[in-house]
């Protein structure tokens, strides 16, 4: 056990190491780091949503770590299948799972601003939010990635997320044009599919890095009537 955050549920307090392929592939989970801290009760063995009891919890475990492997080892979906004997990730619409799919990407990084939960014309409830990430390999570098949560996922972060909380997320890039003082433009955000947090302790009180100029996100473009921004 270990103190620290839960990174289902976010609270601050003694954790146990949930290794996320269990069983056969234990070892596998700790040669390459696949383990999180979680709530002994609630969110690790007996809770109602807990990784041992709620499949769909531990499906979405196995769904963010295949991503964060596969990005980090250049993996394909055969190279993990291979590996770890299943692919756990949705991929109709990819073809050729001999390749690496390059449009599936995790991040980890720190909120620069508090989130609002907003809803479409046909009452979908939706949130934008700007993520910093360090950038690897590259001192004092920070990006700011654009996100967008749907539904469920809008309301867990808007709920549970502030500025300066550390988030976990992954999900597919994508691209929209939208008209701001009568020009086209063109915004880029990750689609978030897997957020979970991303504390693996209280945090250490360091300054949120600041975005320069303008607001977080991109005005909601024309002819696009999912987004209300």
């Amino acid at each position: 056990m270990y103190y620290g955050t839960c990174f289902l549920c976010g609270r601050v307090g003694w954790l146990e190491e949930h290794h996320v392929f269990p069983a056969a592939l234990r070892s596998k989970s700790e040669r390459f780091g696949l383990k999180v801290g979680l709530c002994g009760e609630s969110c690790h063995r007996n809770g109602r949503y807990a990784a041992h009891q709620c499949r769909a919890t531990a499906d979405a475990l196995k769904q963010f770590w295949q991503v964060r492997y596969m990005m980090q080892h250049k993996a394909s979906v055969a190279d993990f299948r291979a590996e770890f004997g299943k692919n756990y990730l949705e991929l109709d619409y990819y073809d050729d799972e001999r390749s690496y799919p390059m449009n599936i990407i995790a991040i980890s990084g720190r909120l620069v601003k508090d989130p609002e939960l907003r809803y479409t014309k046909s009452n979908k409830a939706v949130t934008a939010f700007t993520v910093a990430v360090d950038r690897p390999g590259v001192k004092d570098k920070t990006d700011f990635i654009d996100c967008v949560a749907w539904e469920k996922k809008a309301e867990f972060v808007c709920r549970y997320f502030k500025k300066g909380k550390r988030i976990e997320a992954s999900g597919v890039l994508t691209t929209r044009t939208y008209e701001k003082d009568g020009q086209k433009r063109k915004a880029t955000e990750l689609r978030c599919d897997q957020v979970f947090f991303g504390d693996s302790k209280p945090e250490d009180g360091r300054p949120v890095p600041q975005l320069s100029g303008g607001d977080t996100f991109q005005e909601m473009m024309d002819g696009d009537d999912d987004l209300p921004f």
